[in-house]
């Protein structure tokens, strides 16, 4: 019984060049801002957060036009409830 065993050590192409980026800029081989040079890491998680957020917005209007779409439903039965 022989198992292999496979562990992920790497941060993946943003983690790798966010290290080489600080290491660059700590040996002064390049002179740039420090957010920019952090920017490998802050500009993935403000995209994930950006379609999040349209998710939430666009999920939030779904349920407003259900809502209205239910309640017109019930008022047009309660309607016809209260002629027959």
């Amino acid at each position: 019984m022989k198992r292999d065993v496979t562990v992920n050590v790497g941060g993946g192409f943003f983690g790798l060049l966010t290290i080489a980026l600080i290491i660059l800029q700590l040996v002064g081989l390049i002179d740039i801002s420090w957010l920019w040079v952090l920017a490998p890491v802050w500009i993935p998680t403000v995209l994930c957060l950006m379609v999040l957020l349209l998710f939430w917005m666009l999920r939030a209007i779904s349920n407003k036009r259900f809502e209205r779409r239910v309640k017109k439903r019930r008022k047009e039965r309660m309607q016809k409830k209260r002629r027959g």
